[in-house]
């Protein structure tokens, strides 16, 4: 197996393609909404949606059961491994494969009225977020809306979040959120048990610099967004809150901790796959037996939990 030119190190195949759906569900469910409150959606007229990194595509799809039927959604990634047969999807879903670390066709500038990304961080490298930023912008039309996801990795200083959203909430409406919290709210804050494996896997995984690629998007695309030098949004703002939620007798929290086990067994796959040596440098079991160790911490009441930063602004008329 290459290096991926994106580096992203994990495997893409249809295991992981059925896992980030599964995330995709988890993190919608915990966010609230396809398309934040503040963005201008009219789900009653046709509208354009891009949506960069889509992968399996299922944020498209989930959206294109409440969007009018004349509103075209594209999906772009740098590769089409996990897409969907075309024959499979809706008629106004079209995929493609693009980098948004590099300009688009001008077919498709000024083409959208809404640019979706999310969690694309594990394939950026700290001076390619600025460049990505610029490239989503100019699918914008004027007016047009850019949502950007990312998560805080489990590492980085966090901004004020706010509890994950009541259930069925997106799906109730495309860009509501009903009893939204803000920091000035009374927030549980969880402080879950740390699985031990954690620590040998990090080191294995991922070097700090590396973290600091990942992360350097959640801490900043805020600040580049309304940077006239890169992204030159207006009404920039930003919406953060917890993948965990304690009012549903700890089914989230079970799905996150599950969903990202499997993301350590696929990482550590692909990077064994890549000739980056094995699981046995961390666990004498290898794969089998490191799995089996972190299933032990998660019986014994560990879990998962990171937060979500929903980073959002308009591209002036």
């Amino acid at each position: 197996m290459r290096i991926p030119a994106d580096y992203y190190m994990i495997t893409r195949d249809p295991s992981e393609a059925a896992r980030l759906d599964q995330q995709h569900r988890l993190v919608l469910n915990c966010q609230g909404y396809y398309f934040h409150p503040a963005i201008s959606f009219d789900a009653s007229s046709p509208t354009h949606v891009a949506d960069l990194g889509t992968g399996s595509a299922a944020f498209l799809l989930g959206l294109a059961q409440h969007v009018h039927p004349d509103s075209q959604l594209h999906g772009f990634d740098i590769e089409n491994t996990m897409f969907p047969p075309q024959s499979s999807l809706p008629a106004n879903i079209r995929l493609h494969t693009a980098d948004i670390k590099k300009p688009f066709e001008a077919r498709w500038h000024g083409y959208f009225d809404i640019v979706h990304i999310a969690s694309i961080q594990g394939e950026m490298r700290r001076d390619e977020w600025a460049v990505a930023l610029k490239n989503a912008v100019t699918l914008l039309k004027p007016g047009g809306w850019l949502q950007w996801a990312e998560s805080d990795f489990g590492v980085a200083s966090r901004h004020a979040m706010r509890s994950a959203a009541p259930v069925g909430s997106a799906e109730a409406s495309l860009c509501a959120v009903k009893e939204m919290r803000t920091e000035t709210d009374q927030i549980e804050r969880f402080s879950p048990f740390r699985p031990q494996i954690l620590d040998r896997l990090t080191a294995l995984l991922i070097d700090n610099a590396r973290v600091q690629d990942c992360i350097y998007g959640y801490l900043n695309l805020h600040t580049l967004m309304a940077d006239p030098a890169v992204g030159g949004l207006e009404s920039v703002n930003r919406d953060v809150f917890a993948l965990d939620r304690y009012d549903d007798g700890g089914e989230c929290r079970r799905r996150s901790t599950a969903i990202f086990a499997t993301a350590i067994s696929h990482m550590l796959q692909a990077r064994e796959d890549a000739g980056f040596g094995d699981v046995s440098e961390v666990h004498s079991g290898g794969l089998a037996g490191l799995m089996h160790e972190i299933e032990k911490d998660l019986a014994g009441g560990a879990w998962f939990t990171f937060h979500m930063g929903v980073f959002y602004g308009r591209k002036k008329q």
